[in-house]
């Protein structure tokens, strides 16, 4: 009763306060096996799901996101788990365990295989399949959600005078919500987004909202989990299509540069994602000396044609260069028009050399003038290696001129006021002082 009672305080009839208290409740409940296993049945998982995914136009702001924090929580507890049981079997695989071990492994396996038994309703498998059949039949709803176009309260650009709706938590939290259906990795869930628009509309986000770094991150982890994990063929290339990826990149590129109402350019604000994520697929469809060339994705960008190789050959390439340029100067050992560039520690030498310069000049800062005859300077030459422009430095500065400054002497203070101990009235009394008189008139 109190777990049904928490989730209906997620509802849009309840207020802000009463939908964040029952998300960090929930959250906390997680931590309890009792608890986990009755938030996942069928029924409560139902309605977080509905809570979650209600409409841009109903609900609550509050009732939706505080919703999508629980259910994308519980969407990663499920795939952590499956993490752990995956590297648990490459162990005992590495491991070689053999028929000897068979009953230690029989005993100590006892509550693994409860967990992995599909029957057996509060096992990870069980909770998995019904929260993947839930999802399942929302695919449309989150395709919905996030569509590009949603009327709202518009604000203004920080970069122009442009008004826009903003992208807001919830389609944040839903595309959130897409990421870790896809690290589900279950064929369920992969058939049905790969069919649908949800792709395709999370790529029309990242162009009307460049800005959005936050929404850019979970897109790049999308497509590094989709490109580098996933072992679906089928799906990735349903991905590729549905999602017009190629074209997206190559439309965003054209776009490279921004102008801000002064007339400056500056980098639009998605290009760190285009090179991103170009850069993988380029990968892919080059391959390496330890994977050969994705056959997928080979066949996808030469269905894009010949705008893709322009793109790839123009501002792919120009980005790259400008991005692996290191500021202050270069410090690769292929670097011939920097000292030392066949060097590459050359840049550990520079530092020592400008701390050098650093000490001798401080040193001769706090020597003042009391080597008149250069003999300091002479002995931290001899130290200096040769080339080293220090001895230059210390020659061009040993001509500064400087000025003695006479201090004033400060006057003594007069021992008897110097602290509290003249007002110490346990001290035996002067004569000379009328104390009563002076105690009469601070009483006054």
């Amino acid at each position: 009763m109190a777990v049904v009672y928490l989730i209906e305080n997620l509802g849009p009839e309840k207020s802000e306060e009463h939908n964040l208290n029952a998300s960090a409740i929930i959250h906390d409940m997680f931590e309890i096996k009792e608890f986990y296993n009755l938030i996942c049945q069928k029924d409560n998982l139902t309605k977080i799901v509905d809570f979650a995914l209600d409409s841009m136009y109903e609900s609550t702001k509050a009732s939706k996101c505080c919703s999508l924090t629980v259910l994308n929580q519980i969407v990663l507890n499920h795939i952590e788990k499956q993490k752990k049981k995956d590297q648990k079997a490459d162990e005992d695989k590495e491991q070689g365990i053999d028929e000897d071990d068979d009953m230690i492994v029989q005993q100590n396996s006892d509550d693994e295989a409860a967990e992995d038994d599909a029957s057996n309703p509060t096992s990870a498998a069980a909770q998995t399949a019904v929260l993947v059949d839930i999802l399942k039949e929302k695919i449309g709803t989150i395709a919905t959600i996030l569509e590009p176009e949603h009327d709202g309260a518009k604000i203004q650009s920080s970069v122009n005078e442009a008004h826009y709706v903003p992208l807001g938590q919830q389609r944040l939290y839903t595309i959130e919500l897409v990421l870790r259906m896809v690290q589900l990795k279950k064929e369920t869930l992969y058939t049905a987004m790969g069919r649908s628009k949800v792709f395709f509309n999370i790529m029309e986000l990242v162009k009307m909202y460049p800005w959005n770094n936050f929404m850019q991150l979970k897109v790049m982890t999308m497509c590094d989990e989709i490109l580098e994990n996933c072992d679906n063929e089928a799906f990735k290339k349903d991905f590729l299509e549905s999602s017009a990826i190629g074209k997206a990149l190559v439309a965003m590129g054209a776009e490279a540069s921004f102008k801000m109402n002064s007339e400056r350019l500056i980098r639009n604000g998605y290009m760190g994602l285009v090179v991103n994520v170009s850069n993988k697929l380029v990968k892919k469809f080059k391959g390496s000396t330890n994977k050969p060339e994705d056959a997928t994705v080979v066949e996808y960008l030469d269905n894009v044609g010949e705008e893709w190789r322009a793109f790839v050959d123009d501002e792919l390439a120009n980005s790259n260069t400008n991005d692996n340029k290191t500021l202050g100067g270069s410090t690769k050992p292929d670097d011939g028009g920097s000292e030392g560039g066949d060097d590459p520690n050359n840049i550990d030498d520079q530092m020592e050399k400008i701390m050098q310069r650093f000490s001798n000049f401080n040193s001769m800062l706090t020597s003042g003038t009391n080597d008149a005859d250069g003999s300091e300077e002479d002995e931290d030459a001899e130290d200096a290696s040769p080339g080293d422009d220090t001895t230059e430095t210390k020659d061009s500065s040993s001509d500064m001129k400087q000025d003695k400054v006479t201090l004033k002497e400060i006057a003594p203070l007069e021992k008897d006021f110097i602290d509290n101990s003249y007002w110490d009235l346990t001290k035996p009394k002067d004569e000379d002082i009328d104390y009563d008189s002076l105690l009469a008139e601070l009483e006054a």
